[in-house]
C-alpha cells in the first residue's frame, strides 16, 4: 500500500535510473508488514493481505471454488490459506497443476509456507 507523499515534475529527458529514483521518493510505504498467524503456517512467511484473506474465507465458506486472477496476485497463497484450514480441521488437500514446472513451483511454495512439510 503506497500513498503519494510528494510530487515534482519529471524532466521528459531523464534517464531510467533517474525516473526510478524519483518514483522511490514519490511513493512511500506507509504500513508495517503484518503476517498471517496460523497453526500450520510458518511464522512471518505469509504477508497479510485483505483480499487474499477474504478469498480464502469465501472458499472455506462455499466449498469448491475457482480463483481467476492475473499472475503474481497471490492465488497460491490463497490456496495455502485454505489448505492450512482444511488440514487443521482434519481434512486432506490435493494440489494439481497442468505442467511440471508449475508442480515444482507449488511444491516449493508449500514447503516454504506450511509447517507440516519438511524442506
Amino acid at each position: 500500500m503506497c500513498l503519494i507523499r510528494q510530487f515534482r515534475p519529471v524532466n521528459a529527458f531523464c534517464t531510467g535510473n533517474e525516473l526510478i529514483n524519483h518514483l522511490k521518493t514519490v511513493f512511500t510505504p506507509l504500513r508495517f508488514m503484518a503476517f498471517i498467524s496460523h497453526a500450520f503456517i510458518r511464522p512471518e512467511t505469509v504477508e497479510s493481505k485483505l483480499y487474499q484473506e477474504v478469498l480464502a474465507a469465501r472458499i472455506i465458506e462455499k466449498g469448491n471454488s475457482l480463483v481467476v486472477a492475473p499472475t503474481a496476485l497471490g492465488k497460491t497463497i490463497v490456496a495455502i490459506l485454505v489448505a492450512a484450514h482444511i488440514i487443521k480441521e482434519g481434512g486432506k488437500v490435493l494440489f494439481l497443476a497442468p505442467t511440471k514446472p508449475l508442480c515444482v513451483q507449488h511444491t516449493r511454495s508449500l514447503e516454504k509456507f506450511l509447517k507440516l512439510l519438511s524442506n
